[in-house]
């Protein structure tokens, strides 16, 4: 007898979404990651089918002290154009028919099942957004890959903090990025629907993959995420860079003060930044946990904050870490698995 493949749902599995009277119990999502950057992120759709053309300046004109019966050289500014592509990324969710009926809510069970899928391409969206790489050609390019040597036109805005990690196994970044629709922003290919699409199939019919031509009910539901990230202006990107995750202490006394990373990678930003973008911090929870541990050590003229955020109501609002009056957000997908940085 073949096996049912891992990628159809069993009655076991529905089971697993019922309490005892056969009525449909919440699950606990405990594998949602927090990705922080998909709330501060800007959208526009490209000017390409594939992604977004936008034009760089390269080189600034030449100028000259003028004298006295002395000619005026012409020169020019250049610049240079760059295309970010995107690429569309999909999930299907297939169930029998006869089996989501059976259930005592059907169609809440398939809202239920198919909740995952979303959690799920947000995760990979946000490892993308910062591990992209060239190699992947079904991908876009992300952060890590645009900002990874001090010696390129961008290394300006890579920080190397002051016992920085070396040869090791847990490194990552703190990342400051200055969102806007003229910096940094994300991208779907011209003519595409902007955001995450959900469309319910409905009832299809499949072959089962165990004997030829025979087929039964499925319900499925297809999701799909035209998506790109396009940087115009690296200025307002900085990377803090080499953060060895297990040399971090309490007090900074050791390892990174991070602080002190994070005071230099302000100061990296054009001095507009604070008024026409939105900026913000991003790192892993790690990270944010021991910011939290050394600022309390260095209360006496703190830059540190806890500010009211989200809407009004007794749940709702919630701490958020700032530092400088900038959000410092957390995202699971920058785990420490970084190469260091040079």
């Amino acid at each position: 007898m073949a096996a049912l493949t891992a990628t159809k749902p069993n009655f076991l599995d529905m089971m697993k979404t019922m309490d005892p009277s056969g009525n449909l119990t919440p699950v606990a999502e405990i594998l949602a990651a927090t990705n922080e950057v998909l709330d501060d992120m800007v959208w526009q759709e490209g000017n390409l089918t594939t992604g977004h053309m936008h034009s760089v300046r390269t080189g600034l004109p030449s100028v000259t002290w003028g004298q006295l019966y002395k000619g005026v050289l012409p020169s020019k500014a250049t610049s240079a154009q760059v295309t970010d592509t995107t690429g569309f990324l999909e999930a299907l969710s297939h169930a029998d028919k006869r089996m989501v009926d059976m259930h005592s809510d059907p169609m809440g069970y398939r809202a239920q099942y198919d909740r995952p899928f979303v959690e799920s391409m947000s995760q990979e969206f946000a490892r993308v957004l910062f591990k992209g790489t060239a190699a992947d050609t079904d991908k876009f390019i992300g952060l890590d890959a645009r900002f990874n040597s001090t010696t390129a036109g961008n290394g300006q805005n890579i920080v190397i903090p002051t016992n920085a990690g070396g040869e090791d196994t847990d490194i990552t970044s703190i990342w400051l990025i200055g969102w806007s629709d003229r910096t940094v922003f994300g991208i779907v290919p011209r003519n595409s629907k902007m955001g995450l699409q959900q469309q319910d199939i409905g009832v299809q019919w499949v072959e089962d993959g165990i004997t030829t031509g025979a087929k039964y009910p499925a319900y499925e539901t297809y999701f799909r995420w035209d998506c790109g990230l396009a940087v115009p202006d690296w200025r307002y990107v900085v990377r803090g860079a080499n953060i060895d995750i297990g040399e971090l202490t309490d007090d900074a006394a050791t390892g990174v003060n991070l602080p002190a990373l994070m005071s230099d990678m302000i100061e990296r930003l054009p001095s507009d930044a604070f008024g026409t973008t939105r900026l913000a911090f991003y790192a892993n929870r790690q990270v944010i946990g021991k910011l939290r541990k050394q600022m309390m050590n260095k209360l006496v003229n703190s830059t540190l904050t806890l500010e009211m955020v989200g809407p009004a109501g007794p749940l709702s609002p919630r701490r958020k870490l700032h530092f400088d009056s900038i959000p410092v957000n957390r995202v699971d997908t920058l785990v420490a698995d970084e190469t260091v940085v040079s």
